[in-house]
């Protein structure tokens, strides 16, 4: 039986994100099973955020973007162009860590965020939207093939820094 899915009770805007967002978007990232391995909303670690944060501001390529209800961050994404020869020169954007707070999951926030993304990556001329999700996020698969994308490829990765 499907069962409708709570609303939001007011407007959610979507934004470029600020420095006083990176506690809020730390939290999202860091709220899931899979996130609490490998974040930390320590107080040592704040400055390690922000400097990151800073960087990604920095590049001329790379923006995180967010989704606020009444002024409170409660979703975001990090979109990024890539430049390439494949594909015959083809300009790409690449969606990472795209989140919704917990609350407020199953009410349309994460599809308006990539729906921002999307349009976003089309007026800075990207011809391709790619993404990757760890092979166990399962609602996450989802999402995205109801948004109209397909597991073209498997993902590798290498930890540079072993612990």
């Amino acid at each position: 039986m499907k069962t409708s899915q709570p609303k939001p009770s007011g407007a959610i805007a979507l934004r470029h994100a600020q420095t006083a967002d990176v506690p809020a978007i730390v939290h999202m990232l860091w709220d899931d099973e899979q996130g609490r391995q490998r974040e930390t909303i320590s107080q040592d670690q704040a400055n390690t955020y922000l400097s990151a944060f800073e960087q990604i501001e920095r590049d001329p390529n790379s923006q995180v973007l967010v989704a606020t209800l009444e002024d409170t961050v409660i979703g975001s994404l990090q979109l990024t162009v890539i430049p390439g020869l494949s594909y015959q020169g083809v300009k790409r954007a690449l969606v990472e860590d795209l989140r919704v707070a917990q609350s407020n999951r199953g009410q349309g926030v994460g599809r308006q965020l990539l729906a921002y993304a999307e349009a976003m990556a089309t007026d800075l001329g990207c011809d391709l939207l790619e993404l990757f999700v760890h092979g166990s996020r399962d609602g996450a698969h989802r999402f995205y093939e109801r948004a109209g994308y397909t597991g073209a490829h498997r993902g590798f990765r290498k930890n540079l820094r072993p612990a």
